[in-house]
């Protein structure tokens, strides 16, 4: 399992470095479980110095995306963006591969009553 592509560039205003993961695509009428965004949020917020979830709407696409400032950026501080991209894809993997999602508790035990029935 891997991440599709990725790219870098420079923002317009020259201000930051973003590197873009793409992670997964959603299917037409996919859903990311609550749990699942919940958690997302939390790695935003605690796990990771420069990378962060991200999704657009439009091509129902996540993404992993790391910016740095643009302060006299150094070849070190970009592959240390991209290596913690990489192992940010890595220990990820059940927030974002839709494979991994659980379905709800709802959905399992109504399955489960419709075949005991």
């Amino acid at each position: 399992m891997h991440h599709s592509a990725s790219s870098g560039w420079l923002k317009p205003d020259q201000r930051e470095v973003q590197v873009l993961m793409s992670l997964s695509n959603l299917e037409a009428g996919q859903e990311i479980p609550r749990d699942v965004l919940i958690r997302m949020l939390d790695w935003n917020n605690h796990q990771s110095n420069y990378m962060f979830f991200t999704y657009n709407t439009q091509t129902r696409q996540l993404y992993f995306k790391g910016v740095i400032p643009n302060d006299n950026v150094k070849p070190i501080q970009l592959r240390r963006l991209i290596q913690e991209g990489i192992e940010s894809v890595q220990k990820t993997a059940d927030l974002w591969y839709p494979a991994r999602w659980q379905k709800p508790a709802e959905e399992d035990a109504g399955t489960a009553a419709e075949t005991t029935e």
